[in-house]
């Protein structure tokens, strides 16, 4: 059961391969068979990608199935799944299998994402501040603005850090629809272990970050409070979107200590 009930690993002891259906896969479409014949970082991202996107949810059926695994000792030579290329040899075989169990624990590095939408910048500058903020710890931070980018990238994104934050502007008293649709899509993906908070900035009345911030808070995350600017932000503002940057990066380093 990793995705649809109906999934199914097979073993083919003959051969020593696993047929592991939508386990272990991605979305790459490439002339070449197996792993090792391609840039292993492209394959890794990609394998990552797909697992956040698909297989997020599922996270506790991924660590029975790896455990069932090694409990039954099978030898495998190659491993095949639906989407995308092979995996041999043992290098690569536990290259994917350690990162399954990773993921699967919600396992990520010191990095945070920052996701947002724009419409007058504001919301923007407030991004640039915290990024700001954030780099100034030492921190890495990946900005992903949904206007530009998919809904597969920023759940990618939030499987590979333990922070993300989310920025929008108040559009009719509500987030822009750009986050809306973010904040949709990733509720259903369940993530867990996550540092979280919501900001941004409104002219007449507010209510789009306090409205991120409900979403948040009820998928059960660690949320900080929440940080919201009328109309462009002042100098002082932008100090404090870099307090707040700075903040955040200091919890994502002292993350498990």
């Amino acid at each position: 059961m990793l995705h649809w009930p109906d999934s199914m690993f097979t073993y083919v002891k003959e051969a020593k391969v696993l047929l592991p259906n939508d386990g272990f896969g991605q979305h790459l479409a490439t002339s070449k068979r197996f792993a090792d014949e391609v840039d292993m970082g492209v394959v890794m991202d990609e394998a990552a990608k797909y697992y956040a996107n698909i297989l997020m949810p599922f996270g506790g059926q991924v660590q029975k199935i790896v455990d069932k695994i090694g409990e039954l000792g099978l030898e495998i030579d190659i491993i095949g799944p639906s989407h995308g290329v092979m995996w041999r040899g043992p290098e690569d075989i536990k290259r994917i299998l350690d990162a399954y169990v990773g993921w699967s624990r919600f396992e990520a590095p010191p990095r945070v994402a920052l996701i947002f939408d724009t419409m007058w910048h504001s919301t923007e500058k407030m991004t640039r501040a915290i990024e700001a903020g954030i780099t100034q710890e030492g921190v890495e931070c990946s900005v992903i603005r949904m206007a530009r980018s998919s809904l597969a990238d920023a759940a990618l994104a939030v499987l590979a850090s333990r922070a993300f934050l989310v920025g929008t502007p108040t559009l009719n008293n509500n987030m822009f629809p750009p986050l809306a649709a973010f904040l949709a899509y990733i509720k259903g993906l369940r993530p867990r272990e996550r540092l979280v908070g919501a900001y941004g900035s409104y002219g007449w009345g507010g209510g789009g970050a306090k409205l991120v911030d409900a979403e948040l808070r009820a998928m059960g995350l660690e949320v900080l409070d929440p940080l919201e600017f009328k109309f462009v932000p002042t100098a002082a503002d932008l100090e404090a979107c870099e307090a707040y940057g700075r903040d955040v990066a200091q919890r994502v380093k002292a993350w498990g200590i």
